[in-house]
């Protein structure tokens, strides 16, 4: 590695160190259901993402056959479209 790619790395990590408060909150409004900047212009998303996945409220815990089958699902998806870009 020479400068340049350490200063790349540097600039990358800052900019993470800097931002990294601001996605903290704002994820934390997310998912505590609370008022946030982008509720009103993707509102809609959320709400048909809530009635496909069949989730009228989030769920704050779930047994371990939820988690299964929620964490297969995930990687199933994840690879057809992993497999679709490829």
């Amino acid at each position: 590695m020479n400068g340049s790619d350490f200063l790349q790395v540097a600039l990358s990590l800052g900019a993470l160190v800097v931002v990294a408060p601001f996605l903290g909150r704002f994820f934390a409004q997310v998912y505590g259901d609370e008022p946030h900047l982008l509720r009103k212009p993707f509102g809609w998303m959320e709400r048909i993402s809530r009635t496909v996945i069949g989730s009228g409220s989030y769920e704050l815990e779930m047994d371990w056959k939820k988690y299964a089958k929620a964490l297969l699902l995930f990687n199933v998806i994840g690879f057809a479209f992993t497999f679709v870009v490829q």
